[in-house]
């Protein structure tokens, strides 16, 4: 099995949208994708052409503080990877929610930190439609 790639930063922010802004007017980063979720707010995904930045927007009532909230691998075999996970007596990744659009699967290391597994990669939006035609069922 070829080596999984680290593809996608996330990052939890205040201001998506403006931090989108300083990204692409700073470091010439591409926005691929800007928008508004009802349930999350605004959101912004860029991408220097190898890695991609995902800016999720920071509720004040979550859990989590304004930062880095997870890593993004892309893999060949999602399969085989949540197999090597569970051999380490970890819980293997399960398919995130289908309202995210990028990663089928989400896991933890054996830190806790989270990170997405995809085998189509971060550059292209999937709809959970999309993911159950390409058979990535719930698990």
């Amino acid at each position: 099995m070829p080596k999984p790639t680290l593809r996608h930063i996330a990052i939890f922010t205040t201001h998506p949208h403006e931090l989108a802004k300083f990204y692409h007017e700073v470091f010439d980063m591409e926005i691929t994708h800007m928008g508004n979720s009802p349930v999350d707010g605004d959101f912004a995904f860029l991408s220097d052409g190898y890695m991609n930045l995902a800016l999720i927007p920071h509720q004040l009532n979550g859990d989590s503080s304004v930062g880095l909230h997870h890593i993004g691998f892309v893999v060949d075999d999602i399969e085989s990877v949540r197999q090597r996970i569970a051999a380490r007596g970890l819980a293997e990744p399960q398919k995130r929610p289908s309202r995210l659009p990028y990663a089928e699967f989400r896991g933890i290391d054996s830190d806790g930190n989270p990170f997405d597994l995809s085998e189509h990669g971060y550059e292209r939006v999937e709809s959970s439609v999309d993911r159950e035609a390409a058979g990535y069922a719930p698990r």
